[in-house]
């Protein structure tokens, strides 16, 4: 009988659609309701960011809105795990003395991000991860770190190895053919434009720019559209 850290327990040649259903269904099953991956740090070598590793059930009106207002910069979680290792819980009636930081915690609470317990990852290619768990209040969160440690720790490394592996390009789909469309999609996602501003710009629906951003992520075997957007700027595709 193996035990609980001697395998990887994403399927190989999952995609990223099929991580983020067994990533969502494990923390579930322990008892919270949201999580999210990112990569804050990359390995040697690599280019990635936040958004562009971000894996999350998160409500995608709370992502958009974290990615346009550059969050990721100001974020204290963020800025807590690049400078240390042990995990740590993060309560919902958590405030700052700064004001944009304050506008941040306060949307996060209305879009029900609330108590979470995060836990940083720091691997020997040099990659920082975090992988955050969440719940509506703080005893859900802390009954889920009692009973399911082990569980959450697992999910973390599996969720921070599959997406440096992609990082790392041992995955790469960097060659396929993109549309005009999945192209102008992904060059307009690069200059940080939201579904709404590109279907604007473009004269799309929003379903049919999200319909594009989808197709050419799959094509590229990206983790997110911002990742396809990275990986195809830097193959020269768009």
């Amino acid at each position: 009988m193996s035990l609980w850290f001697e395998h990887n327990r994403i399927p190989l040649g999952s995609s990223v659609a099929e991580v983020g259903l067994l990533l969502e269904e494990t923390v579930k099953g322990l008892g919270l309701d949201q999580f999210a991956y990112a990569m804050l740090k990359p390995p040697q070598g690599c280019q990635a960011d936040l958004y562009s590793t971000l894996m999350t059930n998160y409500p995608q009106q709370w992502v958009e809105r974290h990615i346009e207002q550059d969050y990721g910069r100001i974020d204290p979680v963020v800025e807590r795990v690049l400078v240390e290792m042990r995990p740590f819980v993060w309560p919902a009636d958590s405030s700052s003395p700064d004001p944009r930081r304050q506008q941040l915690l306060d949307e996060a609470r209305a879009f029900g991000h609330m108590d979470g317990i995060v836990l940083p990852i720091r691997d020997r290619h040099g990659a920082v991860g975090a992988f955050t768990g969440v719940a509506c209040d703080e005893d859900r969160v802390r009954d889920a770190v009692q009973h399911h440690a082990q569980e959450l720790l697992a999910a973390a490394w599996d969720a921070h190895e599959f997406a440096v592996d992609r990082v790392r390009g041992e995955r790469d789909g960097g060659d396929a053919a993109l549309t005009l469309r999945e192209k102008e999609c992904l060059l307009w996602t690069l200059e940080g434009k939201t579904a709404q501003d590109i279907a604007a710009i473009l004269n799309l629906s929003v379903f049919t720019v999200n319909r594009h951003a989808h197709n050419a992520t799959h094509k590229l075997g990206s983790l997110n559209k911002h990742h396809a957007a990275m990986q195809a700027f830097r193959a020269g595709l768009i």
